[in-house]
């Protein structure tokens, strides 16, 4: 599992790169599909990740708010912010943490009963799902969208360096 959540960073780190090469009222610009925005679907890749590790770790479940992280600057630093305690969290995981029963609301305000098995695999999906709109919108507006085949080739070369901390101009 914890190969899976460092390849959806890779990725992340990825898209986080080529963003910085688009404009940010294109980041920002609401589109159809996904979550709004590039950036307010980044947002929300990262917040629902936090969410679902509080609750694997048996914390209160907590939300973050978009406005106060909108633009990509904010993004990138809630995204380094919660990994530390994500890394942890993945890294502790065990085989009888995947057979413990995990409840969870759906958006229709029913409960559903899994595993925390099945839950922490589709967190881990949930991202990848989300990075492919992404590659979409990337298309629709005449980019590349980030090589995911590099995570074969040249892992190193996809994302940012994690001391990276410079401000972007825009």
């Amino acid at each position: 599992m914890d190969k899976l959540f460092r390849m959806n960073w890779q990725l992340r780190d990825g898209w986080f790169v080529w963003c910085e090469n688009v404009p940010q009222i294109e980041l920002a610009a609401v589109r159809e599909g996904g979550h709004g925005s590039i950036l307010q679907t980044l947002f929300h890749i990262i917040d629902m990740e936090q969410s679902w590790m509080r609750s694997f770790a048996g914390r209160a479940e907590h939300h973050f708010q978009y406005e106060d992280y909108s633009d990509l600057d904010a993004i990138m630093a809630l995204s380094d912010r919660c990994r530390p305690f994500i890394e942890d969290v993945v890294t502790a995981w065990s085989p009888e943490k995947d057979l413990e029963t995990f409840s969870l609301f759906g958006a229709d305000g029913r409960q559903i009963e899994t595993t925390c098995g099945y839950a922490i695999r589709y967190v881990a999906s949930h991202e990848t799902y989300h990075l492919g709109q992404l590659s979409i919108w990337a298309r629709q507006l005449g980019y590349d969208p980030v090589d995911m085949s590099q995570l074969l080739t040249d892992p190193q070369r996809l994302g940012r360096s994690r001391v990276q901390t410079r401000s972007r101009q825009r």
